[in-house]
This record gives structure tokens, sequence and C-alpha cells, in this order.
């Protein structure tokens, strides 16, 4: 695309994890390497005259053991399974891997399970 006269190239990649993919509904929460479910990886490279800029985000299953609460009425909430210390050596784990993957100085956790479906920022 052109945008003010300067020649711009946008690229999109997903990037599915082997480890802990399928639906939703059979992949939840996080295993004890530190793998979470459903985990994508979605990079924006963006290449202007000789610049490269990027942007990563990955998104997968809250990373944490967990199970879903259901009543007759449908989903209620989450319930974790495990002890802190449990969940937290498995979430640790987890961003390890992810800063790896990625390189990212700062990474952002979003709780996307509540109730009211507002963003708010984690870690």
């Amino acid at each position: 695309m052109h945008i003010n006269g300067l020649k711009l190239y946008v690229t999109l990649i997903s990037r599915r994890a082997i480890k802990r993919g399928g639906t939703q509904s059979y992949a939840r929460g996080i295993d004890e390497d530190g793998n979470a479910g459903n985990y994508v990886e979605t990079e924006q490279i963006i290449l202007i005259k000789d610049y490269y800029f990027s942007f990563l985000m990955v998104r997968g299953s809250a990373p944490l053991f967990w199970k879903e609460s259901k009543s007759s009425y449908g989903f209620v909430g989450v319930k974790c399974k495990g002890s802190t210390e449990e969940n937290y050596a498995a979430l640790k784990r987890h961003l390890c891997l992810v800063q790896k993957r990625g390189g990212f100085n700062e990474i952002f956790l979003l709780n996307l399970l509540a109730a009211n479906k507002e963003e708010k920022k984690l870690v």
C-alpha cells in the first residue's frame, strides 16, 4: 500500500503451537512444562523503506491449572486446581517460554475470563 507517497508492506503471520493444541473445550489451562492450551502467536511486520517494525501478540488459555465451573444454566466461572505454589511455578515457566520465543522486553497479561468481559492488565 502507499501512504503519503511511501510504499508500505504489511505482513501478518500466525503460528500455532504444536503442544496442547485442540479445541477450546479440550485444551484448557497449562501443563507442568509451562505450555498453555491453544497457544497462538500473531506477528505483524511492517516494512517502510529500509526499516522493519514488528509487533508480536500471543494468546492462549489462562496459564494456570484450572477447570471450568458449570451449572445447568451454562458457564459459571473458573476454578483453579493445584496449590498456589504449583500454579506460580507453571506460570513462571510459561512466561519464560514466551519471553524466550518472542524476545519481549515487557509482557502484559489480560484477563478475558471476567464475567463482565472487561479486559484488565493483570501483571
